[in-house]
């Protein structure tokens, strides 16, 4: 986490909810949001048309890391449902994140969660299915997010709010150009995976709705996610939105923004 707070960066939104349980002065602050919900998908070893959660019942899925955010909101979308861990479904926390879909290949579990691009090669290479979004059924939360020190932020506001500006435009991008264009603009950066494989993420995260049109964060998605923490056992008390979250740069963009329209 130390790398963490001297710039700012793009980070897991657990990270400041952490920092700030543990009482750290100039902690980590949010300042925009870049994702609102888990972008994992559900892959199993069937092809299921109208897929119902409740049908996981005495399945083994493997989840990722414990106390990771994914696996945090497997267990919400599942307990939504009336799936918990070790009464009527088993959770495979063992397997380390890298090695998930090389372990479900290898036939362990009945299901894995993966992200994009990983979900899409792991389908390509036959014999798996995604079968749901996990963040479509837990619903919104701030699952990525930009933040900095809170003292980095007081003497930078003009880089902090010039970088927004360019992830947003980044965002209009993605949804207002032709789909090649995109594909080929992100190609560089994921020079392991093919322009038919980006393009197919490209889809799956639009379709389910994955980013946000804007960077300030609600109150109702923070307060899902702190639900989802409390309930997996990761946190003891809630944080309040105001000590992590400040939405005045991005409040200020938005309306500058607007009023260019």
């Amino acid at each position: 986490m130390t790398q963490y707070l001297v710039l700012f960066a793009v980070y897991p939104f657990v990270a400041p909810v952490y920092v700030a349980a543990q009482g750290k002065k100039d902690q980590p602050i949010v300042f925009g949001q870049l994702t609102k919900r888990d972008g994992s998908f559900l892959v199993g070893r069937k092809n299921i048309d109208n897929f119902d959660w409740k049908s996981l019942e005495g399945s083994n899925i493997i989840a990722g890391r414990r106390g990771g955010v994914p696996a945090m909101t497997l267990e919400y979308a599942l307990r939504k449902n009336g799936l918990i861990n070790g009464t009527n479904i088993t959770l495979n926390y063992d397997i380390e994140f890298n090695n998930t879909t090389t372990a479900f290949q290898g036939g362990t579990g009945d299901y894995v969660t993966a992200f994009e691009p990983a979900a899409s090669t792991l389908v390509e290479s036959g014999n798996a299915y995604i079968v749901a979004s996990v963040g479509e059924e837990a619903g919104e939360v701030p699952f990525t997010c930009f933040m900095a020190n809170q003292s980095f932020i007081n003497k930078n506001t003009k880089k902090v709010k010039a970088f927004l500006r360019a992830v947003m435009k980044g965002y209009e991008y993605i949804q207002t150009a032709p789909i090649d264009d995109v594909v080929d603009a992100l190609a560089p950066s994921f020079d392991t995976s093919s322009k038919e494989s980006i393009k197919k993420c490209i889809e799956s995260y639009k379709r389910i709705d994955a980013w946000v049109d804007t960077p300030v964060m609600t109150l109702d998605a923070y307060n899902r996610l702190i639900t989802i923490m409390t309930e997996a056992n990761e946190l003891d008390k809630p944080i309040e939105f105001e000590k992590i979250v400040d939405n005045t740069i991005a409040e200020e963009l938005v309306k500058e923004l607007n009023n260019k329209k």
